[in-house]
């Protein structure tokens, strides 16, 4: 967890969609002002890029998160009068972000493109008319890079306020975004795939050292060692053996006989 790099890194982003620098630290350039209510032929790339990259780091530094594009989708359509896009969406948990310029006022109305005067929020708001059921979020965040309002929709109490400044200190009040058990299960699929093609390569390692690696009797007897073999090794992970690398130890006590 590096909440503090995060916030370092952002602390001097003043412009609409915070720009990074070659080197990955964040850049005070300015941009031209972006709604998410207008058209994306108005948006440019690597401003849709830069606000993205706030969220990733933000979930890769505060939650620990190798891969954070796995839990957020960006510029998420919806079909309003017309079509519109949703800055972010965390589909795990159902957060809608909202996202606005360095300097916005979060509770400020701005004027949309069809007229109408909504804060973001509300502008938030009106996306949920436009999504299935299964999608409408259970919080909506409203973010401005310094600060971040989080609106309960079940409780429809005042928004909870955190500063960028305050997020080392204050960053469990933003735990909702992942959903840690189902994050726990995408853990153990990545792990399980990748002890799968470890034993894959052990398994034709060792078949290729049988006289007759063909037979079915070779076979048969090559699978009960693999798996007793990962028996053996999840057992000194977990600690089954009793004392920690004892199947470890063992090995190399046998390759030096």
């Amino acid at each position: 967890m590096n909440v503090k790099n995060f916030v370092k890194q952002w602390r001097e982003v003043n412009g609409e969609r915070g720009r990074f620098k070659s080197d990955g630290t964040a850049d005070a350039t300015e941009f031209q002002k972006i709604s998410t209510d207008k058209p994306r032929s108005n948006v440019v790339a690597n401003e849709r890029a830069d606000y993205q990259k706030f969220w990733l780091t933000l979930i890769r530094d505060v939650f620990d998160i190798d891969k954070p594009e796995n839990f957020i989708n960006f510029e998420v359509p919806v079909q309003l009068a017309h079509k519109s896009f949703i800055d972010g969406y965390f589909p795990d948990t159902n957060v809608l972000i909202e996202q606005k310029a360095c300097g916005v006022d979060l509770e400020k109305e701005i004027t949309q493109s069809d007229g109408t005067k909504l804060t973001p929020y509300e502008q938030a708001r009106r996306y949920v008319i436009g999504l299935p059921v299964s999608m409408h979020p259970k919080k909506i965040i409203t973010c401005n890079f310094k600060e971040f309002l989080i609106y309960d929709m079940e409780t429809l109490k005042p928004p909870i306020k955190i500063l960028l400044e305050e997020l080392p200190e204050k960053f469990h009040a933003l735990d909702f975004l992942i959903d840690k058990e189902r994050n726990k299960i995408r853990i153990e699929l990545e792990l399980s795939l990748k002890a799968g093609e470890i034993v894959g390569k052990l398994y034709n390692a060792l078949l290729a050292q049988y006289v007759n690696p063909n037979s079915a009797e070779s076979q048969a007897s090559l699978n009960k060692l693999c798996v007793r073999l990962v028996f053996c090794l999840y057992a000194e992970s977990s600690g089954i053996f009793g004392k920690h690398k004892i199947f470890r130890d063992w090995q190399e006590i046998f390759v030096g006989i």
